[in-house]
């Protein structure tokens, strides 16, 4: 990715004397995503070496957050023809770069899985419940605590609800490499990512009728 921004740059300064306001901007987008792709490479290497223990916590203003992730999901974002729907969002406490990677992949995932047929429409909301409020399998002190509750909905393929746990599981695929792009391991870093911050997540899903995915984090006292 280096040498692919050092030679975009040369590239760059060669032709500069005829180069068009648009291809200009193009080969600034191009540098934009290619520092972008580094910073992340650098980031996910980090993640690797996270555990359910000590991480590095600050205040995330999510309407933010979900904001630089857009810009990074942009093109996939155009050639779909998507429509991103941003509800207000709430500032949280949490590691930055986890909580990015986190939407993230549950953006990118939602983009993924569009029906042909029909663009994809994106609603992101989020509210302040307690787990006994909404029926969340929590126990003890847990059902009484305050979460904010965040969903990121979809309208794309969907999946049967059995297949609702397997998701978050490691290099697990429910469709053919041939399909659907991908590694099988964007669910499973968002499930760490939020497990990290002592959080729940899973999914609600019809198929054909597209798929929510639900997140508890823990509103943190003095957090807004």
């Amino acid at each position: 990715i280096r040498k692919m921004n050092v030679f975009s740059e040369r590239l760059k300064g060669e032709l500069k004397d005829n180069l068009t306001a648009v291809q200009t901007h193009l080969f600034e987008r191009m540098g934009n995503a290619t520092s972008r792709m580094t910073v992340l490479i650098d980031d996910l290497l980090e993640y690797s070496h996270t555990t359910k223990g000590q991480i590095n916590v600050e205040t995330i203003d999510l309407n933010k957050k979900v904001q630089l992730v857009l810009e990074d999901l942009d093109l996939q974002v155009q050639e779909k023809n998507a429509k991103i729907h941003i509800h207000p969002l709430p500032q949280i406490k949490g590691n930055n770069r986890q909580i990015q990677q986190l939407f993230q992949n549950l953006i990118g995932n939602a983009l993924k899985y569009a029906r042909n047929d029909l663009a994809p429409a994106i609603n992101i909301r989020a509210r302040i419940v307690k787990a006994k409020d909404i029926n969340a399998a929590l126990t003890g002190e847990e059902n009484h605590q305050l979460y904010h509750l965040i969903e990121v909905a979809d309208n794309g393929i969907g999946f049967e609800q059995k297949y609702a746990q397997e998701i978050f599981e490691i290099f697990k695929r429910l469709h053919r490499t041939s399909e659907y792009s991908g590694s099988g391991v964007g669910l499973s870093i968002a499930k760490k990512v939020v497990d990290n911050h002592n959080g729940y997540i899973w999914s609600e899903s019809i198929p054909g009728e597209g798929a929510v995915f639900i997140i508890l984090l823990p509103v943190i006292e003095n957090e807004a």
